[in-house]
């Protein structure tokens, strides 16, 4: 992992025209904007629109679970996604805002799992600061390979695990009459079509997800966990 360049410490809340991470930008007058907006970090757009389109549907199935597209349009939450690197090069530079902060990260495999596990517990010694590592490799890895099949159309097998996204670009790339084998692309090319199977497996496959979707792969309820959190620092 590269390290991110040193950043000046935050001091103060940003204007209210924000940037919805999901993608588009959204704009909030003075009035909309909590006065305490509860942090969400994650490490990428892809994790943002993951949690919000799971929200928005395990919501409508359960209304005590919060809507993280409604929070958000009311000034109740604010997204930042921090990126790779060392995230404690960033999130380190929150603890003077004074907000409630919920982090969330992909567990990964060993031993990077260890070097996570370490800044979660370095993360839950601050004030107003709530942390948790995924149980399974990374959000991907909750998706239920049935799903992922009805719309990709090819099979795709779902572990704790695996890296999901990859396996789906290969599986996309071996499925039709090719000159190279995968292995024989260039690392540039398997990267972007990796990319773009991620792009897919959250902007085309979360979305249709029903709640039984989301049960089938999160048996002990982990995910509606990580929502009831979130609810719990906005009150």
């Amino acid at each position: 992992m590269n390290s991110l360049s040193p950043l000046p410490a935050l001091r103060a809340i940003p204007p209210p025209t924000i940037r919805n991470f999901s993608g588009s930008a959204a704009t909030y007058s003075r009035s909309t904007i909590h006065p305490r907006p509860v942090l969400i970090v994650v490490e990428g757009p892809h994790d943002v629109t993951f949690l919000q389109q799971v929200s928005r549907t395990l919501h409508a199935a359960k209304p005590d679970l919060i809507d993280l597209f409604h929070a958000e349009a009311q000034g109740n939450i604010l997204f930042l996604p921090v990126g790779g690197g060392y995230l404690w090069n960033w999130v380190e530079r929150l603890a003077p805002l004074g907000l409630q902060e919920f982090h969330l990260y992909d567990r990964e495999l060993p031993p990077e799992t260890s070097r996570r596990q370490a800044f979660i517990e370095r993360l839950l010694q601050r004030p107003r600061c709530t942390a948790r590592l995924t149980s399974k490799r990374s959000l991907e890895n909750f998706l239920p390979a049935d799903a992922i099949q009805r719309l990709a159309h090819v099979a795709v097998e779902v572990t704790d695990d695996n890296d999901v996204a990859l396996d789906l670009a290969i599986a996309w790339w071996n499925g039709s009459p090719r000159s190279k084998s995968w292995s024989a692309l260039p690392d540039r090319r398997r990267r972007k079509l990796r990319e773009r199977a991620k792009r897919f497996l959250h902007q085309r496959v979360v979305p249709q997800l029903t709640p039984e979707d989301i049960f089938q792969n999160d048996p002990h309820r982990e995910i509606s966990g990580w929502l009831q959190e979130i609810c719990r620092l906005i009150a």
